[in-house]
């Protein structure tokens, strides 16, 4: 048996602040005034289990469990319950040992995101019904009776009796565990026919599928043939284009080798070429001067006839002068 230790409220409808409350009695009665707040504490307690019905938590929408804020408070950001529970069995129940302490809580903000939490770690709603199934905490209450329920439960139709004794007695746990599995196997007879019409199909075109597969095997032959062949051939054409470059790089050396002993020659016909065009110009002034020589001598002699005439014609004169007397 699940036995309730406490309950604890924070942001939910009227309670603001934090507040704790022990159950540790055996029995526990909560009295108060009209409009105090104690039906919140079963609305509190309905909805931390994950109840999802606005109506049953006497509200419109289910931001309307936050507190909408007073003369006195601000409208709160989020509404949170947790409750905690003790196994006072003296057996495992739903993997909680005799004596441990299980915490549920629920939260819920103003963009509507809720998360729920067992012993602070997060997890989906499902798994809260599935722990609570069986004990009248789950999709249909029986351990939260309010106020007018004696009367509809007592006036319930036979097979709804049957429901609630079947819930109270966790054989409707089984039922839906047996639902669940026969749904599993629902799902897994449709996988096993799919798989059927799967291997028909493979087997109705496994004759093509082995021919395709021969074909296919015979083009990775060949391509493999080809690939060898195709190294042997640029293996043979790479050792004959490395001979080609080997030559090359011969006929290279030579030609530079020829090239140095020409640009050698070369430098040694420039010296000599130098040293002639300075034997050329020494000659060229040699001439030079010796023109300048010719042309003086050539001058003293037109001046030397010139003179000469001169003088001859003067002798043919005197001569002539001494015959007339």
């Amino acid at each position: 048996m699940l036995k309730i230790i406490s309950m604890e409220f924070c942001g939910f409808k009227s309670f603001f602040n934090k507040t704790t409350i022990n159950l540790d009695e055996p029995i526990n009665i909560i009295i108060g005034p009209n409009g105090c707040g104690k039906s919140n504490i079963c609305d509190a307690f309905k909805w931390v289990l994950g109840e999802q019905k606005v109506k049953s938590l006497r509200t419109s929408k289910m931001e309307d469990v936050i507190f909408a804020g007073s003369t006195k408070y601000k409208p709160a950001g989020m509404a949170e319950v947790t409750i905690k529970l003790k196994n006072e069995n003296t057996f495992k129940y739903d993997n909680l040992d005799n004596g441990e302490e299980i915490e549920i809580k629920r939260q819920i903000f103003r963009n509507g995101k809720s998360e729920y939490k067992i012993n602070g770690k997060i997890c989906r709603l499902r798994d809260i019904h599935q722990f609570f199934e069986g004990t009248g905490l789950g999709f249909s209450p029986y351990a939260i009776i309010e106020q007018g329920e004696v009367s509809s439960i007592v006036s319930m139709k036979p097979l709804e009796k049957r429901e609630l004794i079947e819930e109270a007695a966790r054989i409707i746990s089984f039922k839906n565990r047996k639902k669940s599995a026969l749904l599993k196997l629902e799902l897994s007879e449709k996988n096993l026919d799919r798989i059927r019409d799967i291997i028909f199909e493979i087997e109705r075109n496994l004759k093509n599928l082995k021919s395709q597969a021969n074909k296919a095997r015979r083009y990775v032959k060949y391509m493999s043939l080809k690939r060898d062949y195709l190294k042997l051939f640029l293996k043979n054409e790479i050792s004959k284009i490395v001979n080609e470059i080997n030559s090359v790089e011969d006929n290279l050396y030579m030609v530079g080798k020829e090239l140095k002993q020409i640009e050698e020659r070369k430098e040694s016909f420039q010296e000599e070429k130098n040293k002639l065009e300075e034997k050329i110009e020494f000659l060229n002034a040699e001439i030079y001067n010796l023109k300048e020589e010719k042309s003086k001598f050539e001058s003293d002699i037109n001046n030397f006839l010139v003179e000469e005439k001169y003088k001859k014609e003067k002798i043919e004169t005197n001569k002539k002068r001494i015959e007339k007397r």
